[in-house]
């Protein structure tokens, strides 16, 4: 499991803290080309707990066309509280 600090998963808003970038492509492309895994999107999935689950829920929704399957559990899932904070430079709808 990836360390993401305390960023949510999302991209920093500072210099190389691109964490959702990372987690989005980086990650799926070095682990297909170190094991042998298939590079079809339904064989790809990504979960994550807590504040992982809302960024397995964040980056599986951004980068669709990499991920056919999320699991956010117990995710860090304040999308209705209008109180909730900016995220890495993302604000919630």
């Amino acid at each position: 499991m990836p360390s993401g600090d305390n960023s949510f998963y999302v991209n920093g808003v500072t210099l190389n803290n691109d964490y959702g970038e990372f987690i989005g492509t980086e990650l799926v492309e070095m682990t297909r080309r170190v094991f042998p895994l298939s590079g079809k999107r339904e064989d790809t999935f990504i979960a994550g707990l807590s504040m992982g689950g809302f960024g397995a829920l964040r980056n599986g929704l951004k980068y669709a066309d990499t991920f056919g399957y999320i699991a956010s559990l117990s995710g860090a899932l304040h999308i209705l509280d209008e109180d909730a904070m900016e995220i890495g430079g993302e604000t919630h709808i």
